[in-house]
């Protein structure tokens, strides 16, 4: 689990079957980018970050897509969005190889 409301870069695991929050010892690592009110989604086994806010106040709308790497347990940086389309809180879909 990532994202939260005051912007927390710190990611928690969630192992279902101990039913225990970061139980494996993996030492996750922080996302790049203080994001929060974003949508994500799995793609060719990323998970991708999009539509997001910087901060609480003033709310800055994030430039970049946010693409986590869990078999190389990495962040990364990716695209940079659109102006227009820049805005935490909206939805997001892959459809036809398309966000």
């Amino acid at each position: 689990m990532f994202g939260g409301r005051e912007s927390p870069r710190k990611l928690d695991v969630y192992d279902i079957e101990t039913r225990a929050w970061n139980a494996d010892g993996i030492a996750y690592p922080k996302a790049p980018v203080n994001w929060h009110h974003f949508q994500a989604t799995n793609y060719n086994g990323l998970i991708f970050v999009v539509g997001a806010f910087y901060s609480n106040r003033p709310e800055l709308n994030a430039e970049q897509v946010g693409v986590y790497d869990p078999a190389n347990n990495a962040w990364m940086l990716g695209p940079t969005i659109p102006t227009s389309r820049r805005r935490g809180g909206g939805g997001l879909v892959v459809h036809e190889e398309r966000f």
